[in-house]
Order: C-alpha cells, then structure tokens, then sequence
C-alpha cells in the first residue's frame, strides 16, 4: 500500500504553499468581483433573483447570495467570505474554514453563471479536492501558536511538526492525493481532446483566429498575427504540449525531474495564455494548483525536513466515497466529449451539480470562430440626441482599435461576449433593464434614457497572411428597448 501511496504523493510542505496562494487568490478575486458587485450580484443589475430561479436556473441551484438582492447584504457576504479567506491563509481552523469558503464559492459563481469562465470552473473544481487533503501540517497558525495565548485549552496537543523532529511527517498519498493529481490531469487532457477534433487546430490556424477574436486580445497577441508561420507554431506546440503534460503529471511521481517538466510545460502555457490574452484569472488559478505537485526534491531545498514520514489518510468509507466522486468525474467529462455513449440519470446530475463538479474544459474548441464583433448601442435621449449607452460618447459604427480595452473588467467581457449568442437571447432582456435603471438612476431631466437598441457588430477574419477580405461588416440587430 506504501508504494501505491507513494506513487501518488504529494509533500505537505506543498500543500501549505498552496493553501497560503490559494487564500490570498480568493481575496484577489473578491476583490475584482467587487467593481462589479451592484450589476452581477444584485437585483438592480443584469440577473435579478427572480428570474434567475424561474427561468435560469437548474435543480442543483444552491447560493446563500440568493437571500436577498439588495446590495448592502451582498456586500455583507463579501466581506464574510473575505475574512474567512484570511483565517484559510494564516491557517486557523483550515479545514471548518476550507469548508466555508467552498460553500460561499459556489454560492457566489451560482449567482450570476453568465460571467463564468475556465478559471473558475477550475477554481471551485480544484478547491473540492482540495478540501480533503492536509493543507495545515505547515506553516499554519496551528495550536502551537495558539498555546501561547490560551495555554490551558490544549494540554494534551502534539507540538507542530518542525524541521528538527524525524516523527514530523512530510508527505500524504492516498485516493483524495490521487483525485486532485487526476483533476489537474483531466483539464488537460480533455483540452487536448477537444482540440483534436477541430480543423483550425490540426491545420495549424487556430491560434491565429484566436488571437484575431480582439475582444479577449492582448496587443501582443495581435502583433502575432503579422506572422502566420508562428500563430501555426503555437497551434501545434499548444496542443501536442496539452496532450504531453498530463501523461507526464501521471507517470512521473517516482521521476521527480520529469514532474517538474510537466509543471514546466503547463506553467509556460499558462504564462503564454496571460501575455496574448485577457482571459481573466485562468492563467493565474491553472499555475497555482500545480503547486501541490512539485516534488518534495524542491521543498527540501526551500524547507529542508528530517526523515521521511507519512501523514495518514483519512477513513476508508472517505476514500471509497472520493473514488466514487472521480469516477463520476472522469464519466462526465467522457460524456461531454463524445455525446450520447454515457448517459446519466437525472438525480446524479443534480447531485454533480449540486457540488459544482461539472466542467467542460472546450477551451477554444472544437471549432473558432473565423469572425470578430463589438458592441454598438445607439440610444434615444429625452432631449432628442443620439448616444452610445455603453460608452457614453456619440455613436459610431467603426471598429474600437482595442476591443478588449471596451469594458472595464474580464466580468464585463465574458458577460457581454455571451449575450452575443442566440442561446443567451432571453438574457437580453434584463440587460436591456439594468441599462435603463443605471442610465436614469441620477439623469437629470433631459438626459434620460427613452430607448435603445443593441447592435453586435461582425466582421469576418481574413485568412493567415491576408490583411482584409473587403466585405463590410455586418449590424445584427439583438435587442429593442423602451425604459417607460
């Protein structure tokens, strides 16, 4: 059982770096999502309780947020969760704390689903995991600490392990150990997978037409469709790297240099991803979890420890229940990429959904888009003038030099980027609303807002090497609106 256990070890000194990042990751986080607060998190914005329960929600709907829409309750949950994300960072109480935190993550992303992206699917889906793994052995604000203010609550306690004590154990391998190794494996071999059943990415285009969609581009990843030769360089070094790394996380747990590779390959993606795209926390949350993988050969360097001892698993009914977890995992990402070979029964997917495990890592697959758009919203004043609502300048129908620079924040983009579909098209509505209420909310007499309409903008991306194909854009008409 040792050996197995070895196989998937993870060394807890890792574990409490993680803990330590992913805490200070979470008040980020909170952080950028309180710009927003008003319009994605309360009934004054684009997704009211109401609504959202009766039309848009599934049977695994659970969010503490949906207990009121006004905005000093929502802010009161904020502030909640960010002090219950700094006890998670110093340690104290890690795993009540870890639990409570889960709990308020998936309560805010049920929320408003609209501005999810894959980094926060990975975030919530790595934090599950997390959950039942040690992340207090080191560097905690653990009972030694507390001893020295409360002396008399913890007579009988075990001192906190330290670099000096043999007894102090230095890594844990069990089934939760193996679920997070294979959480982290299934993003990218799933994202692999996606991506082989698309033609941009086995012709080599894809990364040019990615770096073309403008609304989510860096100007780096702009520059970098001047050369078609390297966008087809990134194509094929993105997806066989995608499918390498994870073979690599798997196989190489008694190979500590070929685990490093695999964290190098992965990190080297992610920090490519950052510099050509604005995909908000993806790159940052996609190289913080692999940080419970790096083999404990870096950490005795960092923090050397004596011996070699093991942190016992938790009880078997846990970690026959966790297997069960991740079989149904694996079962559900197969059941995504190749639809209709495994079907799941209704009240399994509400329990999968209940627990936020459901993902889908299609990132920028199968198919792209060989087309980028932008916004217009020519809107009616009381006073007769015409206005863009979204930018509060007179209208033009030019495409924005920068698309990405249009909204504010990454919440903005993804919000507005899925109104774009015909699937989103009974969301409009509600936007169409928050648009009135922020316009008028302190409009003086002749500047209220009478009505609008939002126009999404296309224009088809010339093939690699080509500057223009001369076709005009194209104004699709999604949404008319009247604010009286």
């Amino acid at each position: 059982m040792k050996t197995l256990a070895n196989w998937v070890r993870i060394d807890l000194r890792a574990l409490a770096v993680f803990r330590i990042s992913l805490g200070i990751f979470m008040l980020c986080d909170l952080g950028v999502r309180a710009w927003d607060l008003r319009m994605f998190y309360t009934d004054f914005g684009v997704m009211p309780r109401v609504p959202l329960i009766e039309k848009f929600s599934d049977d695994g709907l659970l969010s503490i947020h949906l207990m009121s829409g006004t905005l000093w309750v929502q802010a009161v949950l904020f502030l909640i969760h960010a002090v219950l994300a700094l006890l998670f960072t110093v340690g104290y109480r890690t795993r009540l704390v870890a639990v409570f935190c889960w709990m308020l993550l998936i309560s805010l992303q049920d929320r408003n689903h609209m501005v999810l992206q894959g980094g926060d699917i990975l975030y919530r889906v790595a934090f599950f995991w997390a959950l039942f793994l040690p992340l207090d052995r080191y560097f905690s604000l653990g009972r030694d600490q507390l001893r020295r203010f409360l002396p008399n609550s913890f007579p009988h306690s075990e001192p906190s392990p330290s670099p000096s004590n043999p007894e102090s154990p230095i890594w844990t391998g069990s089934v939760a150990t193996f679920a997070y190794l294979m959480q982290i494996a299934i993003v990218y071999i799933y994202a692999a997978s996606y991506k082989f059943q698309g033609a941009d990415w086995l012709s080599g285009e894809a990364v040019y037409y990615v770096f073309q969609q403008g609304y989510l581009t860096e100007p780096l990843g702009l520059y970098l469709t001047h050369y078609p030769r390297i966008c087809e360089f990134l194509t094929q070094a993105t997806l066989w790297l995608e499918a390498i790394a994870p073979a690599l996380l798997l196989i190489s747990a008694p190979l500590p240099w070929i685990r490093l590779l695999a964290i190098g390959i992965i990190f080297g993606l992610n920090f490519g991803f950052g510099l050509c795209l604005k995909v908000g926390p993806f790159p940052w949350i996609s190289s913080l979890v692999l940080l419970p993988l790096v083999p404990s050969i870096v950490w005795q360097r960092l923090y050397p420890l004596a011996g070699d001892k093991q942190e016992p698993g938790s009880i078997w009914p846990l970690q026959l229940a966790l297997a069960g977890l991740l079989s149904i995992v694996l079962a559900w990402n197969q059941a995504d990429l190749l639809p209709g070979t495994i079907h799941f029964p209704r009240p399994l997917v509400t329990f999968v959904r209940s627990l936020n495990l459901d993902q889908k890592w299609d990132m920028f697959a199968p198919g792209l888009a060989h087309e980028r758009g932008w916004w217009v919203i020519p809107g009616k004043l009381s006073d007769g003038r015409e206005i863009d609502v979204l930018s509060r300048k007179p209208v033009t129908w030019e495409e924005p030099k920068q698309l990405a620079e249009v909204f504010p924040t990454e919440r903005w983009r993804k919000y507005m980027f899925n109104m774009s579909a015909a699937r989103n098209s009974e969301y409009r509505l509600y936007l169409g609303k928050y648009l009135c209420r922020n316009w008028n909310e302190y409009a003086e007499r002749e500047d209220v807002l009478q009505t609008f309409e939002i126009y999404f903008v296309r224009r088809k991306i010339p093939p690699p090497g080509k500057e223009t194909i001369g076709k005009e854009p194209e104004r699709l008409s999604l949404w008319r609106h009247t604010c009286f």
